[in-house]
């Protein structure tokens, strides 16, 4: 397995009625492999603002 986070840019959202600017957009994929060389991705999503989105190693 392999995962990767890439930052996709940049947006502005409220959070509890104030104004947050400069949050960044970020993708997140999966990527699964059988042979340990190629790579084929399994998962990808884009994470959300204020919510923390975690991939744990183990």
């Amino acid at each position: 397995l392999r995962y990767t986070v890439k930052r996709t840019g940049a947006t502005e959202t409220k959070e509890m009625a104030l104004s947050v600017k400069n949050v960044p957009v970020e993708e997140a994929s999966l990527e699964i492999s059988f042979d340990g060389k190629t790579y084929e991705n399994a998962v990808s999503y884009t994470a959300k603002a204020g919510r923390w989105v975690g991939v744990k190693n183990g």
